[in-house]
Protein backbone atom coordinates (compact mmCIF):
# COMPACT_ATOMS: atom_id res chain seq x y z
CA UNK A 1 0.00 0.00 0.00
CA UNK A 2 2.99 2.42 0.90
CA UNK A 3 4.61 2.04 -2.36
CA UNK A 4 8.21 0.58 -0.62
CA UNK A 5 9.82 -2.42 -2.31
CA UNK A 6 12.51 -3.79 -0.24
CA UNK A 7 15.09 -6.13 -0.66
CA UNK A 8 13.64 -9.37 1.50
CA UNK A 9 17.19 -10.41 2.37
CA UNK A 10 19.11 -7.01 3.57
CA UNK A 11 15.84 -5.30 4.11
CA UNK A 12 17.05 -2.00 1.92
CA UNK A 13 14.78 0.00 -0.04
CA UNK A 14 15.03 -0.09 -3.86
CA UNK A 15 12.38 1.65 -4.91
CA UNK A 16 9.31 4.00 -3.94
CA UNK A 17 9.50 6.70 -1.12
CA UNK A 18 11.73 5.22 1.09
CA UNK A 19 14.90 5.09 -1.47
CA UNK A 20 18.11 4.61 -0.27
CA UNK A 21 16.77 3.61 3.53
CA UNK A 22 16.66 0.34 4.63
CA UNK A 23 13.84 -1.83 7.39
CA UNK A 24 15.72 -2.66 10.60
CA UNK A 25 14.98 -6.54 12.24
CA UNK A 26 12.97 -6.46 15.36
CA UNK A 27 12.51 -9.33 17.72
CA UNK A 28 9.44 -11.28 17.86
CA UNK A 29 7.38 -13.96 19.72
CA UNK A 30 4.41 -16.43 18.81
CA UNK A 31 2.72 -17.26 21.78
CA UNK A 32 -0.59 -19.30 22.39
CA UNK A 33 -3.24 -17.18 24.83
CA UNK A 34 -6.96 -17.94 25.56
CA UNK A 35 -7.94 -15.81 22.27
CA UNK A 36 -5.18 -17.89 19.80
CA UNK A 37 -2.06 -17.93 18.86
CA UNK A 38 -0.45 -14.13 19.10
CA UNK A 39 2.64 -12.93 17.76
CA UNK A 40 4.01 -9.94 20.34
CA UNK A 41 7.00 -7.37 19.26
CA UNK A 42 9.60 -7.27 21.80
CA UNK A 43 11.00 -3.82 22.64
CA UNK A 44 14.51 -3.31 22.30
CA UNK A 45 16.77 0.23 22.99
CA UNK A 46 15.19 1.77 20.07
CA UNK A 47 11.79 0.48 19.71
CA UNK A 48 9.40 1.26 22.86
CA UNK A 49 5.63 1.26 23.04
CA UNK A 50 3.68 4.42 22.42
Amino acid sequence: MHGAIYEPDTGKCVGGPCRGARLRPITVEERDTPEGRVVFWMPDDALRPA
